[in-house]
């Protein structure tokens, strides 16, 4: 499903936002995400653009599980199958992607976002960054997601973390030879989502992609480098890093919703933007709910599967919203041993080492209803046996904690889940 059919079936289930006024690029797109979040939005007439904007495509756990034809509950599960059966892309020759071919370039006709006013400037948010590399005579893809700060009309500043694309930039080092990169921005919803997951270096995050549309990607090849990209995406911007040139990087909001710090970060030098002839550009609100959700998702079938390698039957778990979509869960269990509660909570901990807090509770719980997990951990906890806390590493996002974890244990002993009349004194009466 491409971007343009996405906003359809959002139009057509009541849910797309339509925005006529004129909007400008400068925090009052920005506004208005908020002000409708988690509803997707369009924005059909932007000050200086005739290109139209759309955002909030990602904001909500529904959204996601509309896009990818799967009931809410069913995410963790979509995500981890495609994860685990990648399917190989298929190559193209005309791409809607490349109708329109710039090698004049000018970042200024995009109609990219000054989201907040302490913001460096316009970042782009709801890019991927594909790049490749040779290890042991193989060649090595990679797709991922990255903020991009506009420097100037043909450049911008790239911030990298130590994970796949940071290893192909050190490689490049070695041989100092500039990586090529193409950064995709609107393209199928799937490849972003397949883009921020982290998986072994032998996947092709666009395989994933595949698996996730049930049907192979199609890509296309670049103009301008040796690279391929889907080919119904709405812009590519083909370039390089540039390993000799750093600039100064940042303010920018992080997943926490708090600003992070500013670092000297590398230079990407556009030299071609291709596009569809009538784009529309896809923005992303960063420390928000889109953000939030694309980066936590995709730990969820990481937690599930060292649940698994614990022999703990797992049943459902949320990465919460207050936490971030980061670092607090809420794991539902079948519970076999006494202490599988805490066992539980140890392995999260080493599926997703940000993680700060866990919460496990009895499998009749619905860990997506924060009421009833609050209401679990006051009927259900003794706080004196259930909760476990101690020092570890964690996310450098934890600025207070510094990966400091603690657990709440809020499953009923065995006793009383394998005695039915015992268990019913525990269990809540509903509404019908």
């Amino acid at each position: 499903m491409e971007l343009e059919d996405t906003i359809k079936l959002f139009d057509k289930n009541g849910d797309l936002i339509r925005i006529k006024d004129k909007v400008s690029t400068e925090y009052e797109i920005a506004e208005n995400l908020i002000k409708y979040e988690p509803r997707p939005v369009i924005f059909e007439r932007v000050s200086g653009y005739k290109t139209k904007v759309v955002g909030n495509i990602f904001a909500s756990r529904e959204n996601i599980a509309s896009i990818i034809g799967v009931k809410k509950e069913e995410i963790l599960f979509k995500l981890m199958k495609a994860m685990e059966n990648p399917i190989p892309t298929k190559l193209v020759k005309n791409a809607k992607c490349q109708e329109v071919i710039e090698k004049d370039v000018d970042l200024n006709s995009i109609p990219i976002l000054k989201h907040f006013k302490k913001d460096a400037g316009k970042y782009i948010t709801a890019g991927f960054v594909i790049a490749k590399d040779k290890e042991n005579g193989k060649v090595r893809r990679n797709a991922s997601v990255h903020r991009l700060l506009v420097k100037n009309k043909d450049e911008l500043l790239i911030r990298i973390v130590p994970r796949h694309l940071y290893e192909i930039l050190q490689n490049h080092k070695e041989r100092n030879e500039n990586p090529k990169v193409a950064i995709c921005i609107g393209a199928e919803p799937a490849c972003l989502i397949a883009a921020s997951m982290q998986v072994p270096r032998e996947i092709f995050e666009m395989e994933i992609a595949s698996s996730l549309l049930n049907r192979e990607l199609e890509m296309t090849k670049c103009k301008t480098i040796d690279l391929e990209v889907p080919a119904n995406s709405n812009y590519v911007l083909e370039g390089e890093i540039l390993l000799d040139k750093k600039e100064k990087e940042g303010p920018f909001i992080d997943i926490t919703g708090t600003y992070d710090i500013i670092r000297e970060e590398h230079v990407v030098k556009i030299n071609a933007i291709t596009h569809r002839k009538e784009p529309i550009y896809q923005a992303l609100l960063p420390g928000f709910s889109e953000h939030q959700l694309l980066m936590g998702l995709p730990q969820e079938p990481k937690i599930y599967r060292a649940l698994q390698s614990a022999e703990i039957n797992v049943q459902r778990i949320n990465l919460t919203r207050g936490g971030c979509n980061w670092f607090h869960a809420i794991i539902s269990i079948k519970k076999k041993k006494e202490n599988e509660g805490k066992n539980a909570i140890m392995a999260a901990f080493t599926g997703h080492p940000s993680l700060k807090k866990v919460t496990v509770v009895d499998d009749d719980i619905d860990v997506f209803n924060m009421e009833e997990v609050e209401w679990a951990e006051a009927t259900r906890l003794d706080p004196l046996r259930g909760i476990i806390k101690y020092e570890a590493a964690g996310s450098t996002l934890d600025k207070i904690g510094k990966g400091n974890k603690w657990g709440i244990d809020a499953t009923l002993p065995l006793e009383i889940l394998n005695d039915e009349e015992k268990f019913q004194t525990f269990v809540r009466v509903k509404k019908k």
